[in-house]
C-alpha cells in the first residue's frame, strides 16, 4: 500500500536533516549514471553544513560509474578526508 502525502505538503517536508557530521562524497565526471552536469550532487551537498563534493577528472584509467570500484583513483581523497576529522 503506498501512503500518499496530501497535496502541497511536499513544500513543508523537509527530508535533509541539517547533519553536523562531515560527509565527503565522491563522484566522476565520466560517470553515466549520476552525470556531474546535472548537479544533482552539487545541490544536495549545499544543503550540508560539512559536505565535500569531489569531482574526479576523466581520464585513461576511469570506467565511468565503475571507477567506483578503483580505489587508486579516489584513496587520496578518502585518505585526505580522514585525516581532517
Amino acid at each position: 500500500m503506498v501512503r500518499r502525502m496530501p497535496f502541497g505538503s511536499e513544500n513543508t517536508h523537509h527530508t535533509a536533516p541539517p547533519w553536523q557530521t562531515p560527509i565527503l562524497a565522491i563522484n566522476f565526471e565520466d560517470d553515466e549514471l549520476n552525470p556531474p552536469e546535472l548537479g544533482i550532487l552539487d545541490e544536495a551537498m549545499a544543503r550540508l553544513r560539512n559536505g565535500r563534493l569531489v569531482v574526479i577528472p576523466a581520464g585513461p584509467q576511469s570506467r565511468g560509474h565503475y571507477t567506483a570500484l578503483q580505489a587508486s583513483q579516489w584513496k587520496s581523497y578518502l585518505v585526505e578526508f580522514m585525516d581532517q576529522i
